[in-house]
């Protein structure tokens, strides 16, 4: 069967009965969707891999998202001097909700790509949401968006 989505025809998805980190996926068959976790499936990276909780980032130099963790969130308490990725694969994605009590500054590596503006700061009080998407194997191939909320 080709691994590419043809068409997603969606009348109703009823969220009880899933487990915390799983999502609703369309079972082997084909026949109908279930609640489930989805890995790769050859071509690179791009499935769902369980959320991830980065906790509390402080003050820091450095801060290095994963595309090993492609949901997850961190608190962001402190400046971050270099934004940074690994686990760049073709075909990969995460995306990182952030919360930011205090507002503070933060700096992504140059070489990412935006949609939009790049911010330069994360708000006091604000959730955002961080969403990047690789299409080679290099920092220079990801693409990312960032809004928050209103």
């Amino acid at each position: 069967m080709d691994s590419k989505l043809k068409r997603l025809n969606v009348s109703r998805i009823s969220p009880s009965g899933g487990s915390a980190g799983e999502g609703v996926v369309i079972n082997d068959a084909g026949t109908e969707c279930e609640f489930g976790t989805v890995s790769s499936a050859g071509g690179g990276g791009g499935g769902y891999t369980g959320f991830h909780d980065y906790g509390n980032i402080p003050i820091i130099t450095n801060f290095t998202g994963n595309f090993d963790n492609s949901f997850s969130s961190a608190n962001v308490t402190g400046d971050i001097g270099s934004f940074g990725l690994t686990g760049i694969e073709i075909g990969s994605s995460l995306l990182l909700r952030i919360t930011c009590p205090t507002g503070n500054r933060v700096t992504f590596h140059s070489d990412m790509g935006f949609i939009g503006e790049k911010p330069d700061v994360f708000p006091s009080g604000k959730t955002g949401m961080l969403v990047v998407t690789c299409f080679n194997s290099q920092i220079s191939g990801t693409i990312a968006g960032y809004a928050e909320q209103d």
